[in-house]
């Protein structure tokens, strides 16, 4: 009987394991519908598991599917579970939740919901301040809520933001890291004038960027090991020459991929967007897929 619960077991995992896989292969052919639907099933499974962490990873996923069709306020609907979920099993503190957030945050941003966004920025920068006082980690939380700051022309709570990020990759990482060399130049960049936006938004006059050249990310040896797989969102403001300034994640992933994806993205080349004709920095959005082969 038992050899028979654990061949069941084992059969159930299996199952879920192939849903989850064959929902990011769903992903990365951009059938989003189709991701969406395998997902739902998983989820739907996941509920009788016995582990409810085990809802985690479909959840995630299908906030990403949401995402990516612009069906922000059901995003946003799984982060809430997730949040609630994680606050439920660990407290409302926990690294976890503020991880959640943080993709919370940025949905909410990239839904134009910048009050709601700076708040949930601010309470994952908080729980992950006290957790890693000096860790990238706090550092990045302080990035995502001064892109938000950012977007709202609050320059200098923008430089305070970037000062501590700064401060935090350089104690962690080192000075020359390349995530503190990143923030260094931001700040460096930061506190146009608040009639003078430092960049600007796609619609109206302004148009979008395009892409000339890429330069595809190098994986990195702990995230191939460790079988990790999944994509990166990232803020850039293509300048008015076509270049990539101003990189920071949107939404990170971790084990060095994160860092990958910024020197990928900082060596593409672009067509600069204009207003009125003339060339103008312009806010982006890069999504970079991470893919085992």
């Amino acid at each position: 009987m038992k050899r028979i619960l654990a061949l069941f077991v084992l059969s159930a995992v299996c199952v879920f394991a192939d849903q989850i896989s064959d929902a990011r292969a769903a992903m990365n052919r951009g059938e989003l519908v189709n991701a969406e639907q395998i997902l739902n099933v998983a989820i739907d499974a996941a509920q009788h598991s016995k582990n409810p962490s085990a809802l985690d990873l479909p959840l995630d996923l299908l906030a990403q599917v949401y995402q990516r069709e612009k069906k922000f306020p059901e995003a946003a609907a799984v982060e809430r579970r997730r949040i609630d979920m994680w606050a439920g099993m660990f407290g409302d503190n926990a690294v976890v939740v503020a991880r959640v957030l943080g993709q919370m945050s940025a949905i909410e941003r990239q839904a134009g919901n910048l009050a709601d966004a700076e708040a949930h920025s601010r309470r994952a920068l908080a729980i992950l301040t006290a957790a890693y006082t000096v860790k990238p980690a706090s550092a990045q939380a302080a990035l995502d809520l001064a892109d938000i700051l950012l977007a709202e022309n609050r320059n200098d709570e923008v430089r305070q933001m970037l000062a501590l990020a700064e401060k935090t990759f350089e104690t962690s990482l080192g000075p020359s890291s390349l995530l503190t060399a990143g923030v260094a130049a931001r700040l460096k960049q930061a506190a146009p004038p608040a009639s003078t936006p430092s960049a600007y938004r796609v619609g109206g006059q302004v148009t979008a960027p395009r892409i000339l050249s890429k330069v595809e990310p190098q994986y990195s040896e702990e995230a191939r090991k460790g079988k990790l797989q999944g994509s990166v969102l990232l803020s850039v403001v293509i300048n008015s020459t076509g270049a990539p300034t101003q990189i920071a994640i949107l939404r990170p992933l971790g084990m060095g991929l994160d860092e990958a994806a910024i020197a990928a993205v900082s060596q593409w080349k672009f067509s600069p967007g204009t207003k009125n004709g003339t060339p103008v920095p312009v806010f982006s959005q890069i999504e970079m897929t991470f893919h085992l082969l």
